[in-house]
């Protein structure tokens, strides 16, 4: 009996270190794939043709996107979709903590996040979104139908072959400018930070 007791306790803790090791393992592969991205930060300067197209907030307002995106503040635009494991979140979680760093330069700001996958994405599950991510009140999340979402990712140079291929891309542009300075790849809220100062200090 206490060499049965002796072998479960050795397969028991086998099988633990096995879980524990995968575990870490698949937490490092994440955090050099995110690493990767953030490293590989590429900046473009454009200027977009907004689409003439109606989207629907999280809060069911209808309206034109160039409306949406035609505030005196400055503008930060980035694409998500609600149901995303590894890039949303970073992305998300990355604004809402810029927003909070903005301090008193907060109120100067306007975020617009755009779903890529409209079929799911209705408004109702965008505000679960923006609640589960801590995203300011004033942070729009838009949706509308696939057409027009397609068409915005196009004018935006942010076509993607679907939602598994999506990759991070943030879109900056200073109030008083028509040109977007685009991102491809993670940023951290100081990179943020800088882009937001250049931005408005040119």
């Amino acid at each position: 009996m206490k060499n049965l007791i002796k072998k479960a306790r050795f397969l028991f803790v086998n099988f633990f270190v096995m879980v524990l090791s995968f575990n870490v393992s698949a937490e490092m592969d994440h955090s050099v794939h995110l690493a990767a991205m953030e490293s590989s930060q590429k900046r473009s300067v454009a200027n977009y043709v907004l689409p003439s197209v109606s989207l629907v907030d999280q809060n069911r307002v209808v309206n034109k996107l160039e409306n949406f995106l035609s505030s005196d503040k400055f503008l930060v635009v980035d694409f998500i979709f609600t149901t995303c494991t590894t890039v949303c979140p970073v992305l998300s979680s990355g604004l809402a903590y810029f927003h909070k760093k903005l301090g008193d330069d907060a109120s100067k700001v306007q975020f617009v996040s755009i779903t890529i996958d409209p079929e799911h994405d209705k408004p109702d599950i965008l505000k679960d979104y923006s609640r589960k991510y801590k995203l300011p009140p004033d942070h729009v999340l838009l949706t509308g139908s696939r057409s027009d979402i397609n068409k915005v990712m196009k004018a935006f140079d942010a076509v993607m072959s679907d939602k598994m291929t999506h990759y991070p891309l943030t879109f900056f542009r200073a109030s008083d400018s028509q040109e977007w300075v685009r991102v491809f790849g993670l940023m951290s809220v100081s990179d943020m930070m800088k882009e937001y100062k250049h931005l408005t200090q040119m």
